[in-house]
Parts: C-alpha cells; structure tokens; sequence
C-alpha cells in the first residue's frame, strides 16, 4: 500500500516536469511538434495551469481536514536534522518520475532516428537545414533540467536497488540530448558561423557533458551513493571552465571562423560579414583580420596607410 502511494506521489510531483520538458523537446524537433499536433489538436481542450491550481487547492484542502480530525493539538513543526535531509523522497516516487522522462527521451530518441538518418521524410514545409540547425537552446534546458533530477535521486532519495539502473539510463538520455544539442549546433555554425552567443552555448554544453561523466563517475563509482562533494566540485569545474574561456582569443576565433565561411564560399565576405567583424567585435579580434586575406573587405572604406 505504502509503495502504491509513493508511486502516486511520484507520478504527480513528475507530471509537472514531464510537461515542461515535452514542451522543450516539442520545440527542439519540428518535425516531431509537427508529426504530433494532429494528435494533440484532436484531444479536448485542457488548461494545465487550472488542473495545477485544482491539485494545490485539493492538497491544502486534504491537509486541514487530515489535520482537524487526526492531527494532534499543540502540535509542533518537526526539525529537520542534516542527516535527516539527505534521504526524505521515497525510491519508488522518484523512479516512477524519471521513468515517465525516460519514455519521452525513447519518443524522442525514435523520431531523431527517423528523421536524422532519412527513414522516412519531413513533414511538408520543414527541410532538412531548418530542422538540423534548431532547438539546441531547448535541449541545454532539457540537459540541465535532467542533472537537477539526477541530483536529487543521489542525494535526497532513499536507498533502492533499482534506483541506481534508471539513474544511468537518465544520465544516458542526458548524453543523447546533449549529442544531438551538438551535431545541431555544430550544423548551425557551419551554416552561419560563430558568433559570441553560439561560442557560449557550446561551452555551456560542454561543462554540462563534463558535469554528466562526472556524475556517472560517482553513480558507479565505489562510494554510497549519496556521498557529498560531487556539487562542490561541479563548482571547481564552473570556475575553471570560465577561467579557460578568458584565456582565449574568442573574438580571434569567431573572425577565424567567418573568414572560413567565406572560403567555403568560393572567396565572398558578405557585407553583414565585414561589418559585423568590424564595429561588433573588438581589439581582440584585430590579429586575425591583419593575418586573413580579407583584411581590405572588413576595412572597406579606409585608405591602406590608414589601416588598423
């Protein structure tokens, strides 16, 4: 019966996630949003933010009639012990919870699948360049939204046998968005080249798939599986991370990168191109510009004695 309950509690306290990243993942495959609006345009008309309200009124309703009839007066607010925080979610609640995410990863997964390796074809109106280069901003949330899952089932969910297997399987899924987060974002800057809000979105994926093997390291690793440091040294690796991004040129990378997609143009620096290099970027990017053959297009109006 206990088990019952907790599996309940699970499902509702996971309904709410599961909603939110479906809708991400909706967002980052077209195709899969277009494939299933048919379906959901069938279903009556819902609004989640009523039945959300409804299940919080129902809950403080149950409570207060639970507390008039059972509970006992002059009652006091338990105190929480620090041992007493670290293992307070029921096993079963948060399996039922991650397996409901795990069956939108494999939905998921399935139409990458599909679509990625030209099974079958995309819907009309969607090509393959619209869909391969959208929604890496969507799967980042989704990545980050699953390590937050993740680090609960390791510290503040009781001892299971069956909670460490669907653990991995949700890093796993974790892996699998962030690889697709990539092959995406790397299409979109052969596409169109780096700019400084694409060269961040890289490394944010990168220090997620960093957190995402040190977080394997310490699921299968020989320690419990609650053992704390694992949130402080995702916080070393935060500092560090952001200590090797200013130790490099990044401007001097994205000028880099734009002059190769000229080349891969046959020679042409757009307009946008050139001013973009020009008046967007700083000092930094100036060495690159001086070593590219594309100096005299970037300064396009200015006398060559006058150059930078």
């Amino acid at each position: 019966m206990a088990a019952r309950r907790n599996i309940l509690l699970g499902l509702l306290l996971g309904l709410p996630v599961l909603i939110l990243v479906c809708t991400l993942l909706l967002e980052a495959d077209q195709a899969m949003g277009m494939a299933l609006s048919g379906l959901l345009e069938k279903l009556p008309q819902i609004s989640f933010g009523k039945i959300i309200l409804m299940f919080i009124i129902a809950v403080l309703f149950y409570s207060f009639i639970y507390n008039f009839a059972w509970g006992e007066e002059g009652g006091t607010l338990p105190t929480l012990s620090k041992e007493g925080m670290k293992a307070t979610l029921p096993a079963q609640s948060l399996m039922a919870a991650v397996s409901m995410l795990l069956a939108a990863y494999l939905v998921f997964a399935i139409f990458q699948f599909t679509y990625l390796t030209g099974w079958t074809g995309l819907p009309a109106g969607l090509t393959y360049s619209e869909y391969a280069v959208s929604g890496f901003g969507q799967l980042l949330w989704v990545a980050a939204i699953n390590l937050g899952v993740f680090s609960v089932g390791l510290c503040r969910t009781r001892p299971h046998k069956g909670l460490k297997p669907l653990l991995g399987l949700l890093l796993l899924a974790t892996a699998v968005v962030l690889l697709s987060a990539f092959v995406r974002l790397g299409l979109y800057i052969g596409a169109y080249a780096l700019t400084w809000r694409r060269l961040l979105s890289l490394w944010l994926m990168l220090y997620l798939a960093a957190i995402v093997i040190l977080c394997a390291l310490r699921l299968y690793g020989r320690g419990p599986l609650g053992k704390p440091g694992l949130l402080r040294l995702c916080a070393l690796l935060l500092v560090g991370w952001y200590v090797a991004l200013n130790l490099v040129n990044v401007e001097g990378l994205i000028a880099q990168s734009v002059f190769a997609l000229a080349d891969r143009r046959g020679g042409v620096l757009t307009q946008a191109d050139a001013n973009y290099l020009r008046y967007d970027l700083s000092i930094d990017a100036k060495s690159a510009i001086e070593a590219s053959p594309y100096q005299a297009e970037v300064y396009y109006d200015v006398e060559p004695a006058d150059l930078p």
